[in-house]
């Protein structure tokens, strides 16, 4: 792939984009290492921004075994769109011809947030229970070509790059390196969201890849075979693995966090791509609104039966009493929710909890409900 047409072309196409990212050269032999996850933020639906603005270690070595597998922010949020990286290989004519979880020559991250619930879109994975993180969020979300021996040529006239040889008498001097590392993975998945028109005013842009992994499953390619897992064997002179995917596995227990299989799998989360397709959003789900909760009061103690009344409630939906923080980790998850229809959900609220009024939350494949009206509110006494 062209990495320069591809990111001119995602300029003239998507509105205010910002692509940037850092990259390493392949060097000589144990002077380069990358085992990060970047990030391709979209908070703004209108944005494309990709860089080096968030690093998630899998740190499947660390000492202490609850310190593996957990990846940092801004990875971990479910807001932005985690990149992974893989091996590629080419058929004729340059043609797709397979791809594996990159690690050897330094690895792609993964694993699970230690804050952030899973959203009911990655959640709803059919493979979800053999992930591995439990109801917490995964990462990654999709994949790139990273590994420095398949990635991108450039010419680079720094002395790392220089390359002389010998032909006929006659000397020569080249400036080419490879360069890899989720940095490489990164822009070219920021392009191709790009390409697609960027994020459609969907409020998680990644939850457009989990969509289409089940509506359009050709729009991607499944990663199956590889694992980020621990290796202490050295690397092959080509940049691959030592270590065989089952020795890879035993540390992270031989969870899809970070072992490849069918569907979903931490390394390369849904996949790569294969053209824009997967980029592209479906048919908007409406956000969910909620204009009645009863009771509308409880014990602080949670375990009160409440009805939530509204629009837009689709299976898998989650509910939340926020604390002063609105959504997310402050918030009080409620239990025993059941969406009866699209404007009728029942739930058991959670504890313990502050005492005083507080917004209530759907959380749903459509978004989150809007806080601040006098309908949602729940208070804890």
């Amino acid at each position: 792939m062209d990495l320069a047409l591809a990111v001119t072309g995602a300029e003239q196409r998507a509105d205010r984009d910002d692509i940037g990212a850092s990259f390493w050269c392949r060097l000589p032999v144990g002077q380069a290492h990358d085992d990060d996850v970047e990030v391709a933020d979209q908070r703004d639906v209108h944005l494309v921004r990709v860089g080096p603005v968030g690093r998630g270690d899998l740190d499947w070595d660390a000492e202490a075994a609850s310190e593996r597998g957990y990846v940092g922010f801004p990875a971990s949020s479910p807001h932005v769109v985690a990149v992974g990286g893989t091996r590629l290989s080419l058929g004729a004519g340059s043609a797709w011809a397979g791809e594996t979880v990159w690690n050897g020559d330094g690895a792609t991250g993964g694993g699970c947030s230690v804050v952030f619930t899973a959203q009911p879109w990655q959640q709803s994975l059919s493979n979800w229970s053999g992930v591995g993180c439990g109801t917490k969020r995964a990462v990654a979300d999709v994949a790139a070509d990273a590994d420095p021996y398949t990635g991108l040529a450039v010419h680079d006239t720094s002395p790392e790059c220089e390359y002389r040889y010998e032909e006929a008498k006659v000397k020569h001097v080249l400036y080419w390196c490879t360069i890899g590392g989720t940095s490489v993975a990164s822009p070219l998945i920021a392009s191709t969201f790009a390409l697609a028109g960027g994020a459609n005013k969907v409020e998680y842009p990644a939850k457009t890849l989990y969509e289409n992994e089940v509506k359009s499953p050709g729009s991607l390619h499944d990663v199956a075979t590889g694992s980020n897992g621990e290796c202490t064997k050295p690397f092959s002179e080509t940049g691959l693995s030592g270590c065989t995917t089952a020795e890879e596995a035993k540390s992270c227990a031989s969870k899809a966090i970070c072992v490849a299989g069918t569907g979903y799998d931490g390394p390369t989360g849904v996949g790569t791509p294969d053209g824009i397709a997967a980029f592209k959003a479906p048919a908007a789900i409406a956000r969910p609104t909620v204009s009645s909760v009863s009771p509308a009061s409880g014990p602080i103690t949670g375990g009160t039966p409440i009805k939530i009344t509204g629009t837009g409630f689709v299976a898998g939906a989650t509910v939340e009493v926020a604390q002063g923080s609105g959504a997310g980790p402050t918030a009080i998850p409620a239990s025993k929710v059941v969406v009866v229809s699209p404007t009728e959900i029942t739930a058991t609220t959670g504890g313990p909890a502050k005492a005083g009024t507080w917004n209530l939350f759907v959380i749903d494949s459509g978004g989150t409900s809007l806080g601040n009206n006098a309908g949602d509110d729940y208070t804890y006494k």
